[in-house]
């Protein structure tokens, strides 16, 4: 579909498993799209240039695209979330995981700290680096989630409460 300016929403089939890099690339009028749980992979550049993508739907949570450009991180929470082995899950957590912040990706930070497949990757000095960076952008549901999971499963002072 790269290039195709006249479309403006697609749903794919559940028989798709990969989309490819460039995949979409410059569809300007693309508004909506719905990626399937089928899908396990996703390339770079998917949707490059579609300024116009204002919802995008996946299995691991709804994108709010109020961020220009925020499906960059989409090829990485899909090989996050996709990974079988330890080290290709912590290669990218991090990174993952505070692009998710930056992006405002609420939902598919709730679905990461309730997985126990990331639960041994979110330490305490990383989940301090995230709600300090959900104060700085002002994502305050965020902080307070992030807060709330420091709580409970780190030993959790007074001094540590974020105003």
């Amino acid at each position: 579909f790269e290039a195709c300016i006249t479309l403006n929403k697609i749903i794919l089939p559940e028989s798709i498993t990969k989309i490819e890099h460039s995949a979409f690339e410059y569809c300007t009028n693309l508004e909506s799209l719905n990626i399937p749980e089928s899908v396990t992979e996703i390339g770079n550049g998917v949707f490059w240039g579609c300024d116009s993508l204002k919802s995008l739907a996946t299995k691991y949570g709804a994108f709010p695209l109020v961020h220009y450009n925020c499906w960059k991180l989409l090829p990485d929470v899909f090989s996050l979330f996709s990974a079988e082995n330890a080290d290709e899950i912590e290669s990218c957590f991090s990174r993952t995981i505070e692009k998710l912040v930056l992006y405002s990706a609420q939902e598919i930070i709730a679905s990461i700290l309730q997985s126990e497949k990331f639960a041994c990757l979110l330490t305490p000095e990383l989940t301090d680096k995230l709600i300090q960076r959900a104060i700085e952008m002002k994502h305050y549901e965020i902080q307070l989630m992030l807060t709330d999971y420091k709580y409970q499963h780190f030993e959790f002072k007074q001094k540590d409460l974020y105003l």
